[in-house]
Parts: structure tokens; C-alpha cells; sequence
């Protein structure tokens, strides 16, 4: 049937596909007929990938055309994703997009985050597709993130506290005896910009 939703189904969004990764190397290996229609199967390339597929064609007077045209893809738990975008373009609410075969680049609109993967190629209009792109920290993402982690160290740091309230530093029970409050001195760590931020679970709730 004819794709709900034509949002990425335009000239522009082929033409960055074809940027992207262009289709190439076309090969017909073979095909069958059968009533009004017929499954002609080709191997080609999208970038630097193989793929192999089973076209599907309906005979319209003495012409053939292709059955489907458009891939239908549903992104997995779209809320989760940080408003997730394909060439820039929001994606639709339920996480339900069309594409033309070839390989999309998805991204956020939020500056913070990126989603990986970066790319993912959809080539079988026939066999609608499921898409995991999971949110990470952007380069601005990590540098707010630094940013924010050096003001709360500095802020504990400045403390005069034996247990600064939501402070990761505290004097052991032993120490503190014969302590003042007011009488500490904290010293924050240096070189965050080595924060090992890797394993930090994004979640855009």
C-alpha cells in the first residue's frame, strides 16, 4: 500500500542518501513470473555494503513497476530517544518512517545527545524493518556534562563541612572526633577533562 507518511520519501532526502552511501554495482541474478507479477533477484551495493535482495514487480499494461517502493521502518521505544531525527528531519511520534532503499543517518535535535548507530542501511520494501538507535552523549553533550560535574565538585569543595550535603566526600567516624564543622578544608580533583564518561546510561526522561 501507499506509505502513510511521505516525510522522508522527497528529492532531497534521496539525493543525501546517494551521498551518503550510493547505490551501485547492480546485478540481476535471476527471476520469476508468475501471473501479473514477478520476483527478480538482485545483488548490489549501498556505500561499501553488499546486499542481496527479492524484488518484487507487478505488471502494469507493458511496463513493470515495483510493488513497494518505500521501506517501511518502526524505531524501537521512540520516547526514549532524545528527539530523534533522520537527515535532520523529526521523526513522526510513534517512530514509524519510510524511507527509499539505502542507508539513513539518524541523529537528535538535541545538541546534547547523538544516537548510535550513526547510519543504518534499509533495503527491502517488501519486509518492513526495526530500528535500535540508542542515545549517547554528544560532543557538547560530554562538555556540558564535564561542566556541570567540575561547578558540583567546586561547590563541595568550597564546604566547611565534616559531611557536605550531597557531597561524595566525608571524614570517617574515627577522624571526626575532637573535629570542628567549619574547620575542614576540601580540595576538589583536577583534569576533568579525563572524566572517564563512557558508562554513563543516557535517558532523555
Amino acid at each position: 500500500g501507499a506509505p502513510s507518511d511521505r516525510t522522508l520519501l522527497t528529492d532531497d532526502v534521496l539525493h543525501r542518501q546517494q551521498q551518503l552511501a550510493p547505490i551501485s554495482d547492480v546485478r540481476v541474478l535471476g527471476s520469476h513470473e508468475g501471473g501479473s507479477g514477478a520476483v527478480v533477484n538482485v545483488r548490489y551495493r549501498i556505500g561499501g555494503q553488499s546486499v542481496s535482495d527479492a524484488i518484487e514487480l507487478q505488471r502494469r499494461g507493458d511496463t513493470w513497476a515495483l510493488n513497494q517502493v518505500a521501506v517501511d521502518v518502526e524505531l524501537s521505544a521512540p520516547a526514549n530517544l532524545p528527539k530523534p531525527t533522520v537527515f535532520g528531519i523529526a521523526v513522526p511520534n510513534d517512530g514509524e518512517l519510510f524511507v527509499f532503499p539505502g542507508m539513513v543517518q539518524f541523529g537528535s535535535a538535541d545538541a546534547n545527545f547523538a544516537l548510535a548507530p550513526l547510519t543504518a542501511v534499509f533495503s527491502d520494501p517488501d519486509v518492513p524493518a526495526m530500528a535500535n538507535p540508542t542515545p549517547t552523549l554528544s560532543g557538547a553533550g560530554r562538555a556540558e556534562l564535564i561542566k556541570v560535574v567540575s561547578a558540583a565538585m567546586a561547590r563541595c569543595a568550597r564546604s566547611r563541612s565534616l559531611h557536605p550535603k550531597g557531597c561524595p566526600q566525608h571524614t570517617s567516624r574515627p577522624a571526626a572526633r575532637g573535629l570542628i564543622t567549619g574547620s575542614m578544608r576540601w580540595q576538589a580533583p583536577h583534569r576533568y577533562g579525563e572524566l572517564n564518561i563512557t558508562d554513563i546510561t543516557v535517558d532523555s526522561r
